[in-house]
């Protein structure tokens, strides 16, 4: 079973080195395929929110010398915002970069729902932002694209949260990110919040938290609070064919999170498959 995970490097990790470095080291952590980050932070050293032709085409030859396939674009967006000029200008953008990544046989975007805090949220918060995943996920099947929501606080803190949105949007080519370590930081257990969401994950990312000082800061897989082994096993036997993306966050050990993080992900696939 391990050796069929379609096992993905987390984009986040490595924002502070240029694309070919990152992809580099993908292949060397034994990635065959990996995130890119979107967004004009100078501080992010991957493409651009828009990335022109060169930088796509540059993309492509580091993708082709690494042998690490890109195949889920990680944006920005709120489809929370009450200002109707600045939720279509989201939309547009979002319909742009699907349209970047249908062309480049790009496979998933990774998108939020917004950053409206939870005491500010109502009914017509997630009408709106169920009614723009709707048109970005038509979009994005026109052009061979998932779209996948992260649950990332605010309006997809839970489990729950997420499958209101997802229902609210009902549309096939909408599915979840599931983030297990987002989920455990807004303290809601990870395989409470994945049963929640069964059948509705077309995406993973994997990391976890742990309590440093009474805060909880976010970690490799094995180094915090969370029993990842039913997850994975849950996982699998309920079929999810899509991409394992390790989403270890911190730039300065990445190479050594990452490898923790697949450690657990592939030995717990390991058991689970043992006990099919």
């Amino acid at each position: 079973m391990t050796g069929e995970l379609k096992l993905c490097a987390g984009a986040w990790g490595f924002r502070e080195i240029e694309i070919p470095a990152y992809l580099e080291a993908c292949a060397r952590l034994g990635f065959p395929y990996a995130e890119m980050n979107l967004g004009d932070n100078p501080a992010v050293k991957h493409l651009a929110t828009l990335p022109d032709t060169g930088a796509l085409s540059a993309m492509a030859e580091a993708e082709q010398a690494s042998g690490v396939k890109v195949v889920c674009f990680c944006v920005g967006n709120d489809f929370t915002k009450p200002d109707q000029t600045k939720l279509g200008e989201d939309i547009a953008r979002l319909k742009k970069q699907i349209d970047i990544a249908g062309d480049g046989g790009v496979e998933v975007i990774r998108v939020f729902a917004g950053f409206t805090p939870f005491e500010s949220l109502n009914e017509d918060s997630y009408r709106r932002c169920a009614d723009a995943l709707a048109v970005v996920g038509q979009h994005g099947q026109d052009k061979g694209v998932l779209v996948a929501l992260e649950n990332h606080g605010g309006p997809t803190a839970t489990g729950a949260q997420v499958r209101r949105l997802l229902e609210m949007a009902n549309h096939p080519n909408v599915k979840a990110n599931y983030d297990g370590g987002n989920f455990a930081h807004c303290r809601e257990d990870p395989l409470s919040a994945y049963l929640v969401l069964r059948g509705r994950i077309g995406y993973t990312h994997w990391k976890d938290v742990r309590i440093v000082d009474g805060q909880l800061e976010y970690c490799a897989l094995g180094d915090g609070v969370t029993d990842w082994a039913p997850v994975v096993r849950a996982l699998i036997e309920d079929g999810y064919d899509g991409y394992w993306t390790m989403e270890y966050e911190e730039p300065s050990d990445v190479e050594t999170g990452m490898r923790k993080c697949i450690d657990v992900v592939t030995q717990a696939a390991g058991v689970a498959a043992g006990a099919v």
